[in-house]
């Protein structure tokens, strides 16, 4: 098994077990640090995630997104299980969400109404792990790597990319390919951390 198979199946496993109350507790402290952050206020079109396999709970952040008028946007999977793209598809109150292939709830895709990568301004990122360079650690299939890789080629500043982990998701170091993008920030229930790129 290799060190990213070790990774992730040791810190998936603390997620899951997790306490609910703990969850609620530290998620919304993440979301507290997001939501006062001046990053936050510049940003009208937002990413966001729904929490599966014990990732960091998005709810109070989506709710606020939809109270202030910003635009939320969540991940799309294609139905095609060798299409490995990832599109954004506008989320709001209304949205009648369905099961992707992992069984994680998302917008049926419209052309209408979905935002490419490169035209969101932020996006919030689930992780498995992270270290403090910035590395991700993902769930391995790369659909983030692959949607946001003009990042690497062009340095664009936006959208900014931010992972929302516990604590004890940081380790020393995420083992890296060339294809892998990083993070512009981390936010726990700690605080909002930014990378090289990005000053506070």
């Amino acid at each position: 098994m290799s060190n990213k198979s070790l990774i992730r199946q040791s810190l998936i496993g603390r997620r899951k077990a997790l306490n609910p109350d703990i969850v609620a507790e530290k998620s919304g402290l993440i979301a507290q640090h997001f939501l006062s952050h001046p990053m936050f206020m510049q940003a009208q079109h937002i990413a966001c995630y729904l929490p599966y396999s014990g990732e960091v709970d998005t709810e109070t952040i989506v709710q606020a997104l939809w109270h202030l008028g910003r635009r939320c946007y969540l991940p799309i999977l294609p139905a095609d299980k060798a299409d490995y793209s990832l599109s954004f598809g506008l989320y709001h109150e209304a949205t009648r969400l369905e099961k992707n292939r992992y069984g994680i709830a998302q917008p049926p895709f419209d052309p209408a109404t979905s935002m490419p990568a490169y035209a969101l301004d932020l996006v919030l990122m689930p992780l498995v792990a992270y270290d403090k360079r910035g590395s991700r650690l993902g769930m391995g299939a790369g659909f983030y790597d692959r949607a946001f890789s003009f990042k690497q080629q062009a340095q664009m500043s936006k959208p900014w990319l931010i992972g929302l982990a516990y604590d004890f998701q940081q380790v020393n170091h995420v083992f890296t390919e060339a294809w892998d993008v990083g993070l512009d920030g981390v936010i726990t229930e700690s605080g909002l951390h930014l990378f090289d790129r990005l000053t506070e």
